[in-house]
C-alpha cells in the first residue's frame, strides 16, 4: 500500500524556529477527505503540519507527497521542498488554488524539472477524480490529528468551508469568480460542525472562532439563514459558543435584508469584513463598480459599513492600495475614508497592497505583462512578493508609484495600534510576517 503524505508548508516568511502559522487547513482537509470517501484507506494517509515546531529539514519518508499551496507566496516553499526534502521515486501532488492558475507550460518550467528522479503533477486534477467537495465529511481527516494539536487549531481561528464561488467578476480576484456560488450539503455541513463542538468540548473548549470560506456571505441569503439556524441549534444543543466572520460585498449588503444580519448576529456573526479595494477611480478598471451602483463615491460603502455596526457586528474594510490607475489622490482618498470609518463606526481596517500581475488575475494573461511573467517563472523566489501583506517591490510596481503605495499603506496599518494584521513586510526582509498572511 503506498504511503501518502499531505503536508501543510510553513509561509515563505515564517522563522525557521518555534511555530509558524497555526491555522486548521480547510483545503488540504477537504482534498483528504475526497479521497478517504472516494475509497482510500484513511490508514494509508498521514498529515502533516510544518507550522508545529522548528522548520523541518528532514527527508519526507513517502511514496506519495501532496503539497498544498495557500498561494503564490508558496510557490518557492514547495520548489526548496522537492529540492531538497522529497525521496527519491517519489511521486508529487501539488494542490491550491494557484497552481490551477498556472498554465500547463508555467507548471512544467516551475516545477518539473527540480529533479528527474522526482514526478511532479497537478494535484487538483487528480484530486477532481475524486467524491465532490461539496458533498464529503472531513470527520475522518480530522480522527487523523493527535488531540495535542488539534486543540491548538480550535484554540485559533480557523478556516470553515461552507460554499465558494461568486457571481462578480473583480479582474483583480484570484479566487473561483464569474459563476454561481456553491453550497454544501448542509446536513454534511452540520455534521462536521456538530463533531468539531464535541471534539472542542472534549479538549476542554468553551468555544471556537471561524472563518467562513464564503467569497461573499450575503450573496445567497437562504443558505446563509439556514447556515445560521443549523449554528443556533447547534451552540443550544451543546451549550457551545461560536463566533463566526466572513466576506461579504457592498451590493450584496445593499440588496440584503437587515433581518439577514441580526439572525447571523445572534448566533455568533462577530464581523463582516467588506471588500472596497480602492479608491472609486479605479474600480471601473478593475470591474468593481458595485461598490458605488448609483450613488457614486464610498457613499454606499459608508452606508453598509455604518449599518453594520448599527447592528453590533464589526465591519471589516479590506482596502487594497496600489491599482496601476492610483495616484497619490486616489490613495489619499482611500486612506482618508478608512481613517473616518475607523472613528466613525469602529471598523477594523484590514490593509493589502495590491498584486495584480499574479496567477488567476487577468493580468498574468496580458500580453504587455509578459516580461514581469517571465522574470518571476525564471526567479520564483520573487512569488514571495506577491503576498497581499507584503510591501510594493521592484517586481510589483513601479517605482513612483511603489514608493506611494507603501506610504499609504503603512499609514492604514498604523491604525490598527498592536494588531498583528498591522505588520506589512518588506519582501526583501527575512523577518517573519506576522500578520495572518494566510487569508
Amino acid at each position: 500500500m503506498e504511503r501518502l503524505t499531505l503536508v501543510q508548508p510553513r509561509h515563505v516568511y515564517a522563522p525557521q524556529q518555534g511555530n509558524g502559522h497555526i491555522h486548521l487547513s480547510a483545503p488540504l482537509v477537504t482534498a483528504a477527505a475526497r479521497m478517504i470517501d472516494s475509497g482510500v484507506d484513511p490508514s494509508a494517509i498521514t498529515m502533516v503540519d510544518e507550522n508545529f515546531g522548528d522548520a523541518p529539514t528532514g527527508e519526507i519518508e513517502a511514496d506519495v507527497v501532496g503539497i498544498n499551496l495557500v498561494g503564490a507566496p508558496y510557490i518557492p516553499v514547495a520548489i526548496k521542498m522537492i529540492s531538497d526534502r522529497v525521496r527519491s521515486g517519489a511521486r508529487v501532488l501539488l494542490g491550491g488554488q494557484i497552481i490551477d492558475s498556472l498554465s500547463i507550460e508555467e507548471f512544467e518550467q516551475l516545477f518539473c524539472s527540480i529533479r528527474p528522479d522526482v514526478e511532479v503533477v497537478n494535484g487538483n486534477e487528480e484530486i477532481a477524480r475524486y467524491s465532490p467537495e461539496e458533498e464529503v465529511s472531513s470527520i475522518p481527516v480530522w480522527d487523523l490529528i493527535p488531540d495535542e494539536q488539534m486543540r491548538e487549531y480550535l484554540s485559533h481561528e480557523f478556516s470553515f468551508y461552507l460554499s465558494q464561488g461568486c457571481k462578480y467578476g473583480c479582474r483583480s480576484c484570484q479566487a473561483k469568480k464569474g459563476r454561481k456560488e456553491k453550497y454544501r450539503n448542509m446536513e454534511v455541513m452540520r455534521e462536521d460542525l456538530e463533531y468539531l463542538i464535541l471534539r472542542a468540548k472534549s479538549l476542554g473548549l468553551l468555544e471556537f472562532k471561524m472563518y467562513l470560506s464564503n467569497l461573499d456571505m450575503l450573496q445567497n441569503e437562504e443558505k446563509i439563514m439556514e447556515f445560521g439556524k443549523i449554528v443556533g441549534q447547534l451552540r443550544k444543543k451543546h451549550d457551545f459558543h461560536i463566533n463566526f466572520r466572513g466576506l461579504a460585498g457592498i451590493e450584496s449588503y445593499y440588496f440584503s435584508h437587515l433581518y439577514t444580519i441580526m439572525c447571523l448576529r445572534d448566533v455568533g456573526l462577530t464581523s463582516i469584513a467588506y471588500g472596497i479595494d480602492g479608491n472609486p477611480s479605479v474600480w471601473n478598471s478593475i470591474l468593481k463598480n458595485q461598490n458605488q451602483g448609483n450613488e457614486g463615491g464610498y457613499k454606499r460603502c459608508e452606508s453598509a459599513i455604518a449599518g453594520t455596526s448599527q447592528m453590533g457586528v464589526t465591519p471589516e474594510i479590506l482596502m487594497v492600495f496600489g491599482y496601476d490607475q492610483d495616484t497619490r489622490e486616489s490613495l489619499q482618498e482611500a486612506c482618508d475614508f478608512v481613517t473616518d470609518m475607523t472613528e466613525k463606526y469602529g471598523a477594523v481596517p484590514r490593509p493589502h497592497v495590491a498584486k495584480t500581475i499574479i496567477p488567476g488575475a487577468d493580468a498574468w494573461k496580458a500580453p504587455e505583462n509578459r516580461e514581469i511573467v517571465s522574470h518571476l517563472l525564471e526567479n520564483p523566489e520573487r512569488f514571495k512578493d506577491l503576498d497581499y501583506l507584503a510591501l510594493a517591490s521592484d517586481v510589483t510596481h513601479e517605482d513612483e508609484l511603489g514608493v506611494l503605495v507603501n506610504e499609504f499603506a503603512t499609514k492604514v496599518a498604523e491604525l490598527m495600534g498592536g494588531d498583528p494584521w498591522g505588520e506589512l513586510v518588506l519582501p526583501s526582509s527575512p523577518e517573519m510576517n506576522v500578520g495572518k498572511y494566510d487569508r
